[in-house]
């Protein structure tokens, strides 16, 4: 038996089970935060991005389905909500300054999510794209979990939706650090 037939029976013998998907998520992850490293933490080498197209390409180099892969990969995607929920801990570790700064808070928050939710629907409807198109860009500046929730509230495509949150998120992520201001002295 020739080494290609092994791996192509070995390979047939894992990706059914739903440690595939995550093994799979959790070594592409690992794979891009190692060069993200070896580019000493360069913003554009980001590590999601990296993962995501490693796992594309992976599975379209096998001839593995998305469903296949996801049988294992949801067990991740579920661990989302709770890395959500996750992120309230530094508002309570800040809730005194932001209480200060209350004000500030509601409006940049307000202004923010109006100008996010109406620009994402206008360029879409510029575009001349469906309405269901336009609701799944709505909900793009917020977290996947939570976008996904309310592309399925509003009557948008949740799938879409995923795609460009985490779009978002990858490209703040690369800009963000040449707009980070130092931290002030208080």
């Amino acid at each position: 038996m020739h080494i290609t037939q092994i791996m192509h029976n070995v390979w047939t013998q894992i990706t059914p089970t739903p440690l595939f998907g995550v093994t799979l998520t959790v070594l592409s992850y690992a794979i891009g935060l190692a060069i993200q490293r070896a580019c000493r933490g360069a913003a554009v080498v980001n590590p999601v991005l990296i993962s995501i197209l490693l796992i594309a390409c992976i599975l379209k180099a096998t001839g593995t389905s998305y469903q296949t892969y996801f049988a294992g990969g949801q067990f991740i995607h579920f661990l989302l909500g709770p890395a959500t929920v996750a992120l309230a801990v530094p508002v309570v570790e800040n809730l005194e300054h932001l209480k200060r700064s209350w004000l500030g808070v509601v409006l940049a928050v307000t202004t923010g999510s109006l100008v996010s939710i109406t620009s994402g629907i206008a360029l879409v409807e510029l575009c001349g794209e469906s309405r269901q198109v336009a609701l799944s860009m709505a909900p793009k500046a917020v977290t996947s979990p939570i976008a996904i929730e309310v592309a399925q509230t509003v009557g948008g495509i949740p799938a879409l939706t995923a795609v460009l949150a985490i779009s978002s998120g990858i490209l703040v992520a690369m800009f963000i650090q040449r707009l980070r201001v130092p931290p002030r002295l208080v």
